[in-house]
């Protein structure tokens, strides 16, 4: 009869206790956490690889664990900074893919690399969860600039959500570059707060660079930095002293010739393209900071512009303004004169005519002078300075004038 009593009551509390525990059951299944699902980025971290997962809140590591990338879950507060690998790398295909949509051309789509950090949080606005990563590229490769006597370029930070979703990430992420080869980094830290574009650029200035410098970019979840090396553009740079020349191939300078950024040991043949005027020689070998020297002859009047070009790199362009020569002309015939007069009075005065003379020694002079800075040949037997300046050329029209010319023997 007992047994038979309770059957009623057994079978009223069952249903009851059924009903409880299906609410509490689905309250203890929502409270657990979510998990990524790890397509997301099987693009370019191997499935089941065991990972290094911190979660970071107010920009500070709250705790780090190591788990399997099946197992990386999403944070109700914060976010959670997978670190898949230890070195920056190169954007893989899929990734470089999304990125030239996302960027929209706005930014190169060449050499762009990506730091080793997924980053996962729960969007605040419709609980959706967001991945993203640092991804950066050289909107301004290091190239020289002569105005400041350095290598100058310009790094642009993105982050590029592996998901369709536009949700902001809940707070910034902050990143410092720095470098013990470049010169100046500005700034040296940042923060992004946004997904995709515009980017957050990052000036660099070196000096004394070869073919790349060496820069870390350190982040919340590893501040020591990560390493990477941004390349620098070669240059060829051509210089001189002077920009202003005696024309008519009276006078000439030096041009000195130089790499920059370039690290090879081997020599390369730089080739001169005057527009007017005589380089010798007109090609040279020059090898990284081995600056070489040739030398520019004036041709004529006028302006003339000077470059140089390897195989693969043209330099900057020089102009030179080649002047009339009066400089040259009225020192010369000044010395002339003067030759000629002090011949005069070491001479029989009785049988030689002053007039004679005196223009003979102003003709002689000036053809001494110009034989000997115009094609480097001395007829008095005498070498003065190469240097175009007036006493020199006064000083060799002068002598000239009073010794007469002397034709050097064949073969001298």
């Amino acid at each position: 009869m007992k047994r038979d009593a309770c059957k009623p009551t057994c079978n009223i509390l069952f249903p009851l206790s059924t009903l409880i525990l299906i609410p509490l059951f689905s309250i203890s299944s929502s409270a657990q956490v979510r998990k990524v699902n790890p397509a997301l980025f099987r693009n370019y971290i191997k499935p089941n690889s065991n990972v290094s997962v911190q979660t970071v809140a107010d920009q500070k590591v709250r705790r780090s664990t190591t788990t399997t990338l099946n197992n990386v879950v999403v944070p109700d507060t914060g976010k959670s900074v997978v670190l898949y690998q230890n070195r920056i790398a190169k954007l893989d295909v899929a990734s470089l893919q999304k990125y030239t949509s996302v960027t929209e051309g706005k930014l190169p789509n060449e050499d762009v690399k990506v730091i080793p950090e997924l980053h996962v949080e729960s969007a605040t606005d419709r609980g959706e969860v967001i991945t993203y990563r640092v991804l950066f590229t050289m909107k301004q490769a290091l190239s020289y600039n002569a105005n400041s006597n350095s290598f100058t370029g310009k790094i642009g930070f993105l982050l590029m959500s592996d998901s369709d979703n536009t949700a902001s990430v809940k707070e910034p992420v902050k990143i410092e570059v720095r470098s013990d080869e470049a010169k100046s980094i500005a700034p040296a830290k940042l923060a992004i707060d946004h997904l995709s574009i515009p980017s957050t650029d990052v000036d660099v200035v070196a000096e004394n660079v070869t073919d790349s410098i060496s820069v870390r970019v350190g982040t919340v979840s590893n501040p020591e930095g990560y390493v990477t090396f941004l390349k620098v553009k070669p240059v060829l740079e051509i210089s001189a002293n002077r920009k202003g020349l005696q024309g008519l191939g009276i006078e000439e300078t030096e041009i000195d010739v130089r790499l920059k950024g370039y690290n090879s040991a081997d020599s390369v043949k730089v080739v001169f393209n005057p527009g007017k005027g005589t380089i010798t020689p007109s090609s040279v070998f020059v090898k990284y900071n081995e600056p070489a020297t040739v030398m520019l002859r004036s041709q004529g009047l006028g302006d003339s512009k000077i470059t140089a070009t390897t195989s693969n790199l043209n330099s900057n362009s020089l102009v030179f303004e080649f002047n009339f020569p009066w400089y040259f002309l009225l020192a010369s015939l000044i010395g002339g004169l003067l030759g000629g007069f002090v011949k005069f009075l070491s001479s029989d005065k009785k049988k030689e005519s002053l007039q004679k003379i005196v223009i003979g020694g102003v003709l002689t002079g000036l053809i001494v002078a110009a034989a000997y800075y115009g094609l480097g040949i001395s007829l008095i037997g005498i070498k003065i300075s190469a240097i175009v300046n007036e006493i020199a050329v006064f000083a060799l029209s002068a002598l000239g004038a009073i010794v007469g010319i002397s034709l050097p023997k064949p073969g001298q």
